[in-house]
């Protein structure tokens, strides 16, 4: 998988816009999720949208279809999509996860920064 294929799972706009409406975004089709369940979502109007839990960000990245066909060519835009290094770290700890489960990353507490290896977790989308 490069990250650009849709894993299995239960969201759609409705969950979307239940946690990111008061935005003003009307989601209209899930288009990807990643195995840190960062998701990317079109809109009504054909714009395209990242959400990163992580980040607590919902952000557009694409006016139309052909602009997000491109962002895929972008070697920066895959390594931050792909988050190759957390999923091997992850898969490691937790194991290769079904489609419709993302790993997750936890905030250590102030001054545990020794814990920071053990900030993975796993949900269920």
């Amino acid at each position: 998988m490069n990250g650009n294929e849709p894993r299995g799972h239960d969201i759609g706009p409705k969950e979307i816009k239940e946690g990111w409406g008061w935005l003003g975004i009307e989601p209209a089709e899930l288009i990807t999720l990643n195995k840190f369940g960062n998701l990317i979502f079109k809109d009504r109007m054909g714009k395209y949208w990242r959400i990163c839990p992580e980040e607590l960000s919902c952000e557009s990245i694409a006016q139309s279809e052909q602009e997000y066909s491109g962002i895929w060519q972008d070697e920066e835009f895959l390594r931050d999509w792909q988050m190759a290094a957390l999923v091997v770290a992850a898969e490691k700890k937790l194991g290769v996860q079904s489609a419709n489960r993302c790993f997750c990353l936890k905030l250590p507490r102030v001054g545990d920064a020794e814990r920071a290896e053990q900030r993975g977790g796993l949900i269920i989308v």
